[in-house]
Parts: C-alpha cells; sequence; structure tokens
C-alpha cells in the first residue's frame, strides 16, 4: 500500500507553458511598485580580515511579490557595482562585460534548466532559450511566492568569462537571506539521494502497489499523492532526476503525473482521447500511437510547445471503468535528455498494471 504525503507545491510562472509539472504553476506577482529600494549598507569588516580590500556590502530589497518581507544578499564592492533603480536594481560586474545580476525580477515566460544548492537553499533555473540563450532565471520558492532573480552572461564565444561570471553570481546568491520568518519551501527533492539508472532497463526498477493500481518507477524517484485537478478524481506524481543530468552543473528533476477519471460512458481510450476539448490539445501534436500496454488498449501522444520546444508526452488507458492518464510537465533541457526523459516515461507506462479488475 502507498503511503501518501500530501503537499501543496507551489512553482513559479517563470515558464508559462509548464502546464502540469513535474512543476506547478504559481500566481503570477504583480508588477513591482515604483517605492525606492533600500540603499545598500556596509557590513562591519574587522580591520585585520583580509576582506577589508574588497568591502562587503548588504543588499535589502523587495522581491516582486507586493507587501511580502524584504530579501537580502551580499555582495563585494571590489566585483559588483550597484545600480540603484526603483523597479530593476542591478549589479554589473566591474570587470566582466555583459555579466549582471538583477535583484527584482518578476513572472517570464523562459523554459526550465535544472536545480542547483547555493547557501541554505534550492534554486530554481531557467533559460531564455532559443531566443536569449545568454539569460538565466534564478529562483527560489519562500512558501506561496518566491525571490526571482535575473542573470545576463557574456555570450557562448567566450566561454572563460561566462564561466567566471556565472561563478561570481552565484557567490551571490548562496548569501541570500530572507528576513520572512515563514518563509519555506515544500517538497524539496534532494538532489544529494539521486542516483544513476538505466533509463532504457527498467527490469529492477521497484514496483509500487496502490491497492487498485501498481506503477514501476526509477529508483530513487519520489511517488506521492497531489491535488486531482476538478474534473480527475485523483492524481499522483512521480518525480526524481535525470541521470543523464547528473554530471551537469544543473541537475534536471522531472516529472511523470497520473490522473485518474470516472468514465460513465464507457468510452475506449482512442474515443476518450478523440473527444477531449481543443483546450487540452492546444500544443502541436508531434506523433500519436494506438497501443497496448499489456492486455490494457492505449494511447501515446507526443506533443511540442513550438515557442521553445518543449516536449509533452501523454499516455491514456482504460481499466476498471477509469481513464488513467500519464503525462509529463513539458520541460525541454536539451535533445539527449529529452530521449532519456521520453524512454523513462515509456518505461513508467508500461510496467502499469491495473488491479482493480483482479
Amino acid at each position: 500500500m502507498w503511503t501518501w504525503t500530501r503537499r501543496n507545491l507551489v512553482w513559479v510562472c517563470l515558464i508559462t507553458l509548464l502546464a502540469a509539472c513535474g512543476t506547478y504553476p504559481e500566481p503570477a506577482p504583480p508588477k513591482p511598485t515604483a517605492s525606492p529600494t533600500a540603499e545598500p549598507t556596509a557590513t562591519s569588516i574587522p580591520p585585520e580580515s583580509p576582506l577589508a580590500v574588497s568591502a562587503l556590502v548588504t543588499y535589502r530589497g523587495d522581491t516582486a511579490y507586493t507587501g511580502m518581507p524584504p530579501i537580502e544578499v551580499t555582495y563585494g564592492s571590489a566585483t559588483w557595482r550597484f545600480v540603484d533603480d526603483p523597479l530593476e536594481p542591478t549589479l554589473v560586474h566591474n570587470t566582466l562585460d555583459n555579466c549582471t545580476l538583477m535583484l527584482r525580477d518578476g513572472a517570464r515566460g523562459a523554459e526550465y534548466a535544472g536545480e542547483l544548492d547555493l547557501g541554505s537553499r534550492r534554486w530554481i533555473i531557467a533559460g531564455g532559450r532559443p531566443t536569449n540563450p545568454d539569460v538565466l532565471v534564478y529562483h527560489t520558492l519562500l512558501g506561496g511566492y518566491s525571490a526571482i532573480f535575473r542573470v545576463a552572461l557574456p555570450p557562448e564565444n567566450i566561454p572563460d568569462e561566462r564561466s567566471q561570471c556565472l561563478d561570481a553570481v552565484e557567490q551571490v546568491l548562496a548569501t541570500f537571506a530572507t528576513t520572512d520568518s515563514t518563509a519555506h519551501a515544500d517538497n524539496v527533492f534532494d538532489l544529494a539521494d539521486a542516483v544513476f539508472f538505466a533509463a532504457d532497463d527498467p527490469s529492477n526498477w521497484p514496483t509500487v502497489d496502490g491497492g487498485s493500481v501498481v506503477v514501476r518507477i526509477p529508483p530513487d524517484w519520489n511517488l506521492e499523492e497531489r491535488d486531482a485537478n476538478p474534473v480527475a478524481s485523483s492524481a499522483w506524481q512521480m518525480r526524481g532526476v535525470l541521470p543523464g543530468s547528473l554530471d551537469d552543473h544543473f541537475q534536471v528533476i522531472m516529472g511523470v503525473n497520473l490522473f485518474t477519471f470516472e468514465n460513465q460512458e464507457q468510452l475506449t481510450a482512442t474515443d476518450w482521447v478523440d473527444q477531449q476539448p481543443p483546450s487540452e490539445m492546444q500544443l502541436d501534436l508531434v506523433e500519436r500511437s494506438d497501443e497496448a500496454v499489456g492486455e490494457y488498449p492505449a494511447v501515446y501522444e507526443k506533443r511540442i510547445f513550438p515557442w521553445t520546444g518543449g516536449l509533452y508526452f501523454h499516455a491514456w488507458l482504460d481499466c476498471g471503468g477509469k481513464i488513467w492518464r500519464f503525462s509529463t510537465g513539458g520541460h525541454e533541457a536539451n535533445a539527449a535528455l529529452d530521449a532519456e526523459m521520453e524512454g523513462i516515461f515509456r518505461a513508467i507506462v508500461a510496467g502499469f498494471r491495473c488491479t482493480a479488475e483482479e
């Protein structure tokens, strides 16, 4: 029997195209007001400290979410120059061209790139590809809202400067602190638990029995109950790190969602899909196939969000008087990881067994 832990994960609306997370859209924040940003204040440094040659400055300012407590970061004035803009307070690198860190940003369309632990917090990173490859957006969840920072990097054709800029940015973000004593981040996947597994060999993946269904998930992935959407009767999520990203700077966490729907008209999976409203099928269809998962007829679909190339995988099965729908959230990292995710998705669906009729 599954042991469920209910949670209400808030996912910032950085990626406007992402539908069913592995991601959860966060309400778009109101536009920041024009109230003045607090001036940075110098941090006291003992005279004998080697840091005295590069005075540390603490910036305190608002997030893009009106009325929330201030946040703080600390930076070296020898490395960064502060631009006091009421709407877009920014750090500009003193020696690297095109290297900036905007200290307050709002929700925007960007494509999920992965996650990283800096300081005591988990950071979720989105990239501006394909149109803005030199822009990264970092955000950390604070419970119902986020602190969002936008990074502009030197171009990819000067990798040394690009790497130096990223290092300098992440040193600043590692000092992040919030004055909100209630801030928290729900359901943060422990990156230290991530293990390598073969995406194309699910024979040794663990299975989980939920009473009316059995699913097979990759090693060290989490499986938990989530809130169903208004028309689904129940929902779960399987989530974990893609092994192909373990050696990358950002580790990519993907999810597969499972929803159940009451099938009162006793439709086949094919008929159910054909009767979906247009709003459910706004993404461009790449391929569709009618297949079988064990004894259950199934429909597979791959769809793409044309603006960014983010892929969505769906599968519908008919079992026990219900329609079971597997889906991913549309992340797009790179071609290799997309292929890996498709293999994991198909392996999870192929391991499905409906026990309601047994």
